[in-house]
């Protein structure tokens, strides 16, 4: 009898979803003791499994969906001959599951049919019951795949943000292939603390949570390689508070590229412990740096309540700041070290938060709005034994913004101190003597003392003569 044998292998190949072409080998020899007919029609047939396809087979094989149909020259099956080779490749499809795909082939002919009957349905692979008319190949068949993302500002090249600015962010992903991503795809985007999310605008596949983290999910089905996905555009705020030289967000986008298949491909299903997992995530990242100009040009004015103020007394050493902008200023700090001509005796704010140490005050405010001002009192007093002279203070301003202009950020004022004058005592004029003599002024003097003297005996009489009167009584 003609006794034809068929071999299939696929010389070890492990497949990936949409990656390169499986090669099978068919093999068709006779191994009977005569030749084959040369009147009786030699057919191969090959029945691939779902998610493989034909791609390359020989001009003598003519393929119908699933199937491939090749026709053998039974002047080359003799016995003894060598074995006729059939070379195929076999596309894989990028959404395949992964598992075990197994591929089976027959030969047939009159004298060796691979089954009997009208209604012959070739037998699975059965090689061990006898039938070499029929062999498989079992190829396992994994998937992987990248994605990506990228994230763009529209903040244009050379510019900047500053705090109070909106702008937008673009996010796009993709699949880079082989294999078929999964519907699962979510992009990640913690924005950092300088910004504050607004909104998100995408297409209705995209089920954002419009929240700072914002989450999207793609409902859209499975993204095959090469797919771009809709971008989705973001819109934040810059925070006043923000400082730095850029701003840098983050976004990132994860994956599931594999599950463990409910039900494998073929005759040869696999565990789970043999698939290694119940999945394959993959993800990527892109990150986006926005120049931030933060700059506060901060100045500070100093006075005083008054321009002279005498020793003991007291007077206000008077600060006001002023954000001339363009940005807002984020911790402020006023300093004053008060000369110790002077005592401080207490700081009043109502914009600042003030404290002081000995002469040493500090005052500090989280913010200071593009034009907004404030102002700090603080109260001194000037020892009572203090000197003349003069008193010169100076205030200071500073925050965590860079300042553009460090011209203004100081500012002095001065006070006259006037020392207390010492008390007045005029003392009595020495009395002179009168010189002994015959001059004019010498006569004169004799004359007062003489009335004087009569003036008083006078003064005693009387006295005397009201003391008897009254002793009379």
């Amino acid at each position: 009898p003609v006794d034809l044998e068929l071999t299939k292998t696929d010389d070890g190949f492990v497949a990936v979803a949409g990656g390169d072409p499986i090669p099978y080998t068919i093999t068709v020899q006779n191994v009977g003791i005569r030749d084959a007919d040369l009147g009786e029609a030699v057919t191969v047939t090959d029945e691939l499994p779902a998610f493989l396809s034909w791609n390359t087979f020989p001009a003598n094989c003519s393929a119908d969906g699933q199937v491939l149909t090749c026709d053998l020259d039974p002047a080359l099956l003799g016995a003894g001959d060598p074995a006729i080779v059939i070379d195929l490749l076999v596309d894989v499809a990028p959404d395949a599951p992964s598992g075990d795909y197994v591929n089976r082939a027959w030969v047939d002919t009159a004298d060796d049919p691979v089954c009997e009957g009208e209604d012959c349905v070739p037998p699975p692979c059965e090689r061990a019951l006898g039938n070499n008319n029929v062999d498989c190949e079992t190829t396992p068949l994994e998937r992987f795949a990248s994605i990506f993302i990228t994230k763009t500002d529209n903040v244009a090249d050379g510019d900047f943000v500053q705090p109070g600015d909106t702008y937008t962010y673009e996010l796009v992903t993709g699949n880079s292939g082989p294999s078929t991503v999964l519907s699962n795809l979510v992009i990640d985007d913690d924005l950092p603390e300088q910004l504050t999310f607004v909104g998100t605008s995408a297409v209705a596949e995209w089920d954002c949570n419009d929240a700072d983290p914002l989450e999207c999910s793609w409902t859209g089905g499975d993204t095959f390689p090469g797919e771009t996905l809709p971008p989705i555009t973001v819109t934040v705020l810059v925070n006043d508070d923000a400082t730095g030289e850029f701003i840098e967000n983050t976004a990132i986008v994860t994956a599931l590229v594999d599950v463990f298949p409910e039900a494998t491909q073929g005759l040869a299903p696999l565990s789970e412990a043999d698939f290694g997992g119940v999945g394959e995530t993959v993800t990527a990242q892109d990150d986006e740096q926005t120049p931030l100009t933060a700059s506060a040009d901060l100045a500070i004015a100093k006075g005083a309540s008054v321009a002279q103020v005498g020793a003991g007394n007291s007077f206000d050493w008077e600060l006001t700041v002023t954000n001339n902008g363009p940005g807002v200023a984020v911790n402020v700090t006023v300093g004053d070290i008060v000369p110790s001509d002077v005592t401080v005796t207490g700081v009043t704010s109502g914009d600042f938060s003030c404290s002081n140490t000995g002469n040493s005050v500090t005052c500090t405010k989280a913010t200071m709005a593009v034009g907004e001002t404030g102002d700090v009192t603080v109260s001194v007093s000037v020892p009572a034994d203090a000197p003349d002279g003069t008193v010169i203070n100076v205030g200071t301003v500073e925050s965590d913004t860079p300042d553009p202009d460090l011209t203004n950020n100081s500012d002095d004022a001065t006070v006259t101190i006037v020392a207390q004058a010492p008390p007045t005592t005029q003392p009595l004029p020495p009395v002179t003597l009168p010189r002994t003599g015959s001059d004019t002024t010498g006569g004169l003097v004799r004359a007062a003392v003489l009335l004087l003297v009569l003036g008083g005996g006078v003064l005693l009489i009387t006295r005397r003569r009201r003391d008897g009167e009254q002793a009379a009584v």
